[in-house]
């Protein structure tokens, strides 16, 4: 008898509840879907159990650094050039050829030593030439002489007679053309005068033209520069060429900076400065602020304006040459001895944890208010000003801004921030920054370093309990003084030298 399928279906009912219960007897794609959801939940599980697992197994740790005493110091940075102090550039008035350069550079050369000489044929033709147009004018000057002591003696004869023959000899007209003679001599000799005075000037013109073909030194000095070979032909027709730089002592030099406008109102005269040059990287030099000119400069791509600066430098062991770069910091303001903490410590902000376990204790009887401020008001925030609306307080910034204000006991000014200046929003890591900054955070400066304002400020500090419990972070108020961007000066507070500041916190596995 053949076996039909159906009989064979319901030949083993039990294989075929297991079969359903597993969803084999379901279609391929089915079987995927509930494959799926389960690694899904596998995972999920797994996730869960590994953060469970950090997260009991982790714990803060603070980064410290001890408040210590050390010296302070504000300054303006900027970068210039080295210069002599006295420099001469020598030029020639005249055109011509040169015949011979009788220094080089860095010759050491005396005032009125001669440097160089132009060809002076030209120059001695014109010096004779003018020589004799004066000995011509010299002896027209006799001639004109001689021609009016002729004159004269006519005249005088003429006169002589007509006074003897009562006016009939000579004639009338004869007498007047030997009294203009006179006349007319007197006039040529005085011509010839003047035509000597004119060829002595010539003379002496030509004699000071082949004078200029020597070029001589100006000052004492050394020759920085040398801009002449023989036989090079000088043109001097539209301006006079530069052909030797001469400085005169270069153990007396200058250094020009640019300070920028930002900074301009710190600079004094007098003020001491240090600055480094690439030549000598191990070295540094001092220099001391000789002049601010009021002349500012900008430049045309970036419209920056700053005002040149001159710093005396001496240079008594000629190490510095001139037009080396200097990167020279300006000394604005320092403070010694002081004490000083980490600046990154003025920019840590604590947790919540560490705000509820320093908050102060409440009266016996006070309801407790999660928000930090007193009941049926708003909490403070961070400057222990009142926020506004009841929503205010469900933010975890206005709930730590109202445990802030209740451990400050609500003073208004205290910052978490650095000091103004030293390396706020704007400002970052550089140190670099001004006092244009205004509450929490310092504006980003344009070449000063640190700050020369201080304000109130809330530090962090780990203090060993009384119960034996360790070291807990705690909060101290103080005054901020000065700051170099790496460290700021402590003018008054709770803080004694060597308490362990908190810059940091981080969270570490156990």
């Amino acid at each position: 008898m053949a076996n039909h399928p159906d009989s064979r279906k319901s030949s083993n009912p039990a294989a075929t509840n297991v079969m359903q219960e597993l969803g084999l007897n379901q279609p391929r794609q089915s079987r995927w879907i509930w494959l799926v959801l389960v690694v899904l939940l596998l995972i999920a599980a797994a996730l869960w159990w590994w953060l469970a697992g950090s997260k009991s197994s982790t714990r803060t740790e603070y980064k410290t650094d001890a408040a210590s005493r050390s010296n302070l110091v504000v300054t303006v940075a900027a970068n210039g050039n080295i210069e002599p102090r006295d420099q001469v550039e020598v030029s020639s008035e005249l055109s011509g050829i040169v015949d011979e350069v009788l220094v080089d550079f860095n010759d050491k050369v005396s005032k009125g030593q001669l440097l160089a000489r132009l060809n002076t044929r030209t120059l001695q033709a014109e010096v004779v030439t003018r020589q004799n147009n004066l000995v011509s004018a010299r002896a027209s000057v006799e001639q004109s002489a001689a021609s009016l002591e002729e004159a004269q003696l006519t005249f005088n004869d003429y006169q002589t007679v007509y006074k003897l023959s009562n006016g009939t000899h000579p004639s009338r007209q004869t007498y007047d053309s030997a009294r203009i003679a006179v006349t007319k001599a007197k006039a040529d000799l005085a011509s010839a005068k003047a035509s000597v005075a004119v060829a002595e000037a010539e003379l002496e013109s030509a004699r000071y033209d082949l004078s200029k073909a020597s070029i001589v030194s100006p000052i004492d000095g050394v020759v920085l520069a040398r801009d002449i070979e023989p036989g090079q032909t000088v043109a001097s027709s539209l301006s006079a060429p530069t052909l030797f730089i001469i400085a005169r002592d270069l153990r007396d030099m200058e250094l020009h900076v640019d300070i920028d406008e930002a900074d301009i109102g710190l600079i004094k005269q007098g003020q001491t400065a240090s600055f480094s040059v690439d030549a000598w990287p191990d070295k540094t030099f001092s220099a001391s602020i000789e002049q601010i000119r009021l002349a500012s400069t900008e430049e045309s791509d970036s419209s920056v304006v700053s005002y040149e600066t001159v710093l005396a430098v001496k240079n008594d062991d000629l190490l510095l040459l001139p037009q080396m770069t200097a990167i020279t910091d300006i000394t604005v303001q320092q403070a010694d001895n002081a004490l000083t903490i980490a600046t990154a410590a003025l920019r840590f902000e604590p947790d919540m944890a560490m705000l509820e376990a320093n908050r102060p204790p409440r009266p016996d009887g006070a309801p407790e208010n999660s928000d930090g401020g007193p009941q049926g008001q708003p909490p403070a925030d961070m400057n222990g000003n009142k926020s506004a609306g009841n929503s205010a307080g469900k933010d975890s910034n206005s709930e730590s801004g109202g445990l802030l204000s209740s451990l400050t006991g609500g003073n208004r000014g205290m910052r978490m921030g650095p000091p103004p200046g030293a390396g706020g929003p704007g400002g970052g890591g550089s140190g670099k920054g001004d006092n244009k900054g205004s509450g929490d955070s310092g504006s980003g400066g344009s070449g000063m370093a640190g700050s020369l304002t201080g304000g109130h400020a809330m530090i962090w500090v780990l203090r060993d309990n009384q119960d034996g419990k360790g070291a807990q972070p705690r909060p101290v108020p103080i005054e901020t003084g000065i700051s170099d961007g790496l460290r700021t000066e402590v003018k008054s507070g709770e803080l004694q030298e060597g308490d362990r500041v908190i810059t940091d916190a981080v969270e570490v596995s156990q």
